[in-house]
């Protein structure tokens, strides 16, 4: 069990990444709001600054000056830090991925399409970014799950011809490929999985991305359900990954008081994924990996929720900067279909059923609209398209 603090900061957290409108302008940084909780009955002194205190809980605010800047909270002999990076970049922007992804290239291969765009996937994608300027990282199982027999497969990325390999890379400006797991099942396959056994499979589907697809590769920013012991991270980074985002939920599948109480998190403490549950993002010092939250998943948000959804999320000061949107490949063949019972393990919602079928998830004829719906709207808030794994400048 762990020990509680006698005095600890709660926000910014060690390592909170701040885009500037996040503070007000005060001379020269923007101030912040700093809070955390004291057990003590000595006063609080931030930075050398008395706190204002109600009960066990105190205040303050600080300029943040320079890239970064260190939040000291004292109590008599207690101490608590926080690194905080002030984001250099004050350009709104915001990142778009698509996981899952092996059952168009499946198709391509059986085809054999003169275009890459022949197929209706990827030509509704560069439809989409001729209109907005959209750009997309899709992330790639290496084979297709042999549940899909009969459906799609079966198929490896070894089978990919390199004869399209000029139209990805005169693509690869708005058009990326990425790392997400060997398979799609089973579920949650690197949540114990040693850095060995990961970083194998990077590099297995990493090799094949380039070998076909050439410029068109770029790191991975998020795995097959985003769940990774914290030894992986730092091979990860020497792989060039150099931002992951994860979802930050509460876990639904909490039994005892030892249970993580968030998940979809890359196994981070209750601290960290609390933060990031409602800020955008931290930098993971001893990695030297940023992690972020996502924003929007198209696939479990209906139509009609996707502009409201994405207007409060775009005045909420704390999510400001990089907004992360994402969904799944599936969801957009008419042909897709999956039993419940796959995805029985998912507090998440990104397998969301599609309405009124309570047994199986499937096909969302309205996949596309959804995507033009939320680029639209983010577009018109400002907002400029970037690779996440390229967003951030630190």
């Amino acid at each position: 069990m762990i020990e509680e603090k006698l005095l600890e900061l709660s926000s910014p957290i060690d390592g909170a990444i701040i885009h500037p409108p996040n503070g007000i302008k005060f001379n020269d940084g923007p101030l912040v709001d700093v809070s955390g909780k004291v057990l003590t009955s000595n006063p609080v002194y931030v930075n050398g600054m008395k706190a204002r205190r109600e009960g066990n809980i105190f205040t303050s605010s600080i300029v943040l000056k320079g890239k970064q800047t260190e939040i000291v909270a004292t109590s008599g002999q207690n101490r608590d830090i926080s690194r905080v990076i002030l984001d250099p970049n004050q350009e709104l922007r915001y990142s778009l991925s698509i996981d899952d992804n092996i059952f168009f290239l499946w198709d391509i291969f059986i085809r054999n399409p003169t275009s890459l765009f022949d197929n209706f996937y990827l030509r509704g994608l560069r439809d989409l970014h001729n209109k907005y300027d959209a750009k997309f990282t899709l992330n790639l199982f290496y084979e297709v799950s042999d549940r899909y027999s009969g459906t799609f497969g079966p198929f490896s990325l070894n089978q990919f011809p390199t004869e399209h390999k000029k139209e990805w890379e005169d693509n690869s400006n708005w058009l990326r490929l990425a790392f997400h797991a060997f398979n799609e099942f089973p579920n949650r396959p690197y949540q114990q999985a040693s850095p060995e056994r990961i970083a194998e499979d990077f590099d297995l589907v990493k090799e094949e991305i380039i070998r076909f697809a050439g410029s068109a590769y770029t790191p991975t920013s998020i795995t097959h359900w985003a769940m990774l012991p914290r030894e992986s991270f730092p091979s990860l980074r020497k792989r060039g990954v150099k931002t992951m985002c994860g979802y930050f939920v509460p876990n639904k599948n909490k039994v005892s008081k030892d249970d993580l109480s968030y998940d979809i998190n890359y196994c981070f403490n209750d601290k960290i994924s609390r933060y990031l549950s409602e800020n955008k993002a931290i930098m993971d010092f001893e990695s030297g990996i940023i992690f972020c939250s996502l924003d929007l998943l198209f696939n479990a948000t209906p139509l009609n929720e996707i502009k409201p959804k994405l207007e409060s999320i775009v005045i909420n000061p704390r999510k400001i900067g990089v907004i992360t949107l994402s969904t799944h490949e599936q969801y957009f063949w008419p042909q897709y279909k999956a039993p419940s019972t796959w995805f029985s393990d998912d507090p998440s919602g990104a397998m969301r059923r599609s309405p009124g079928m309570m047994m199986e998830y499937k096909h969302i004829p309205d996949h596309f609209q959804r995507l033009e719906a939320g680029i639209k709207t983010i577009t018109e808030n400002g907002y400029k398209p970037v690779f996440l794994n390229e967003s951030y400048d630190l």
